[in-house]
Protein backbone atom coordinates (compact mmCIF):
# COMPACT_ATOMS: atom_id res chain seq x y z
CA UNK A 1 0.00 0.00 0.00
CA UNK A 2 1.14 3.60 -0.87
CA UNK A 3 0.06 6.67 1.77
CA UNK A 4 0.20 10.14 0.77
CA UNK A 5 0.05 12.94 3.31
CA UNK A 6 -0.29 16.78 1.73
CA UNK A 7 0.41 18.99 4.16
CA UNK A 8 1.24 22.22 2.58
CA UNK A 9 0.98 24.44 5.23
CA UNK A 10 3.25 26.22 8.10
CA UNK A 11 5.72 24.28 9.52
CA UNK A 12 4.16 23.80 12.99
CA UNK A 13 0.94 22.24 11.26
CA UNK A 14 3.48 19.76 9.84
CA UNK A 15 5.19 19.17 13.50
CA UNK A 16 1.24 18.98 14.36
CA UNK A 17 0.39 16.16 11.86
CA UNK A 18 3.84 13.64 12.57
CA UNK A 19 2.39 12.15 16.12
CA UNK A 20 0.17 10.05 13.65
CA UNK A 21 3.14 8.25 11.65
CA UNK A 22 3.62 5.37 14.29
CA UNK A 23 -0.23 4.81 14.34
CA UNK A 24 0.44 4.52 10.49
CA UNK A 25 3.22 2.00 10.94
CA UNK A 26 1.77 0.00 13.13
CA UNK A 27 -1.40 -0.46 11.09
CA UNK A 28 0.23 -0.24 7.94
CA UNK A 29 3.57 -2.01 8.02
CA UNK A 30 4.41 -2.63 4.90
CA UNK A 31 3.04 0.97 3.55
CA UNK A 32 5.23 3.03 1.46
CA UNK A 33 4.54 6.61 2.97
CA UNK A 34 5.40 9.83 1.01
CA UNK A 35 4.95 13.21 2.05
CA UNK A 36 4.71 15.97 0.29
CA UNK A 37 5.00 19.43 1.74
CA UNK A 38 6.78 22.62 1.21
CA UNK A 39 10.81 22.93 0.60
CA UNK A 40 11.14 24.93 4.00
CA UNK A 41 9.57 21.57 5.67
CA UNK A 42 11.75 18.95 4.40
CA UNK A 43 14.05 18.57 7.32
CA UNK A 44 11.70 18.41 9.61
CA UNK A 45 10.40 14.96 8.33
CA UNK A 46 13.95 13.56 6.69
CA UNK A 47 15.02 11.71 9.23
CA UNK A 48 11.77 10.42 10.61
CA UNK A 49 12.34 7.07 10.94
CA UNK A 50 8.93 6.57 10.86
CA UNK A 51 8.68 7.51 7.13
Amino acid sequence: MRILIIKLGAMGDVLRTTPLLPALRKKYPGSKITWLVEARCRGVLEKNPFI
